[in-house]
């Protein structure tokens, strides 16, 4: 919270998401597919409609999400070894400092880690628990946080068509998962083994 009320400087990706979602603002959408565009700009700009503010919505973006990212970690930790590992970690993730820079400014990490460690935790307990419910969260969650950081766009050649990279991703990630829930196993009377 210290760092979020220091005095700073917008960052030169900041300045470029402001101005996709002052495009978003202004219904010129056109120009919006000449950049290279994500889902956070389209955040930004619901955010701002709250707000007033255009850096002011993108480091409040950042510092919710960015602190929020505690809570999967803290699970996927516990999760996987116990309370105290998942206390550990997340006292490491909010300790480190280039986290604490990034959830402070107008960009779109501390967004993507968040959805990144969502899917990571979620992903974890659907394989641990065999639940499809589960998988599925995480392959929406694995779907946003592609779309946020731009990678799934460029990726599969549907820039600027975010709905339909999450709609793939979505679809071929619930079939992962609905393969991985029917496949036998060991202790499975339909399996082999």
């Amino acid at each position: 919270m210290v760092a979020f009320l220091q005095p700073q400087i917008i960052t030169i990706d900041g300045t470029l998401y402001v101005k996709m979602a002052k495009l978003f603002s202004d219904g010129k959408y056109e120009g919006i597919s000449n950049t290279y565009f994500t889902l956070y700009p389209l955040m930004l700009f619901l955010v701002q409609k709250f707000v007033g503010d255009w850096e002011l919505s993108g480091r409040l973006i950042s510092l919710i999400l960015g602190t929020l990212t505690v809570i999967p970690i803290f699970l996927l930790g516990r999760s996987l070894y116990n309370e105290r590992v998942g206390w550990l970690s997340a006292f490491f993730y909010m300790t480190l400092p280039n986290f604490l820079n990034f959830d402070t400014d107008v960009l779109r990490d501390p967004t993507y880690w968040f959805f990144l460690a969502l899917t990571l935790w979620l992903t974890w307990e659907g394989l641990k628990k065999n639940r499809l419910l589960l998988m599925g969260l995480a392959s929406i969650g694995a779907g946003l946080g592609a779309i946020i950081s731009g990678a799934l766009a460029d990726l599969v050649g549907l820039r600027g068509m975010y709905v339909g990279s999450l709609a793939i991703t979505c679809i071929g990630l619930l079939l992962l998962a609905s393969a991985w829930k029917l496949l036998p196993r060991p202790e499975d009377p339909r399996g082999t083994g």
